[in-house]
């Protein structure tokens, strides 16, 4: 495998249709040719987060997409498990990438680069920016590298932890690598999911505040909407709950109790997730 430019993939190795290489081999354009489907799933302590949620929406994905390209269930299990064998993180994002490319069928599995958000983040909360721009099939997580691209591009240039995507209507559906939700008074909004991914840890807030008899809708977002909402945050693999500190020119409270309630329970689950996960045992 040649060498090509490596912006991604960190560690020591990752897998090619289940055989190891070094990382320096990894290949870039294995993400921008074909079609693929993918999942990142966070590693903590050696354990995947929710991992049965993921999967279960990785096959759904296949499904929607119409893309019989996945391998058995326990052939991706015990390839994420040699991934976490290799490799000498303990903690990261291991992204899981399915392709289909002239007739043929192949995977790669590896650590994908990330940034946890710090201490002071979730204090203060994050400004992010707008970003003009639709998914395809916002249902299917397909790997789609010119939205990357124009995505990273615009937070490098405004100094923005992530964008907030606008559709042709002026509606906001969801981050670049993450879902939003808005809060006002002690009611929670998010944007409708035939709109959105269906995040993992979003699933995992709208059950909370079920739980916490929350008041939750999901409608439409106008972007012209947005400064009658008092706080918003945003919910995703790496940053988990992380509150905004502003969209664009809109200005958001951080310190909302019904965020710091949510993100207190949704740390809970990760706990209860992790102490349950024996798979690797």
């Amino acid at each position: 495998m040649s060498i090509t430019g490596n912006t991604d993939c960190i560690g020591d190795y990752f897998l090619y249709n289940q055989q190891a290489y070094p990382v320096n081999d990894f290949q870039q354009d294995f993400l921008t040719s074909g079609k693929s489907l993918y999942e990142v799933i966070r590693i903590i302590q050696r354990k995947p987060l929710f991992l049965e949620e993921h999967l279960d929406r990785l096959q759904r994905s296949a499904e929607l997409s119409q893309l019989d390209i996945l391998p058995p269930k326990n052939a991706i299990v015990q390839s994420m498990k040699t991934l976490c064998d290799i490799n000498s993180l303990v903690n990261g994002n291991m992204k899981l990438v399915f392709r289909t490319l002239n007739g043929n069928n192949d995977y790669i599995f590896f650590y994908d680069c990330h940034k946890y958000p710090q201490a002071e983040e979730y204090a203060k909360g994050v400004p992010v920016g707008i970003h003009y721009a639709e998914r395809p099939d916002p249902n299917v997580k397909l790997v789609n590298m010119a939205l990357r691209k124009a995505s990273r591009q615009h937070m490098q240039e405004g100094g923005y932890y992530e964008v907030i995507l606008v559709n042709r209507n002026e509606d906001i559906t969801e981050g670049s690598r993450s879902n939003i939700f808005f809060i006002s008074g002690k009611e929670v909004f998010t944007p409708p999911l035939s709109e959105v991914l269906p995040g993992i840890t979003r699933q995992k807030i709208i059950d909370i505040c079920e739980k916490r008899h929350i008041p939750l809708h999901e409608q439409t977002i106008p972007l012209s909407s947005i400064s009658s909402f008092e706080s918003a945050f945003i919910t995703a693999t790496s940053p988990k709950v992380l509150p905004l500190r502003s969209i664009g020119n809109t200005i958001f409270s951080v310190n909302n109790p019904i965020t710091n309630t949510i993100s207190q329970d949704y740390n809970k689950l990760i706990e209860m997730d992790l102490q349950d996960f024996h798979a690797w045992d």
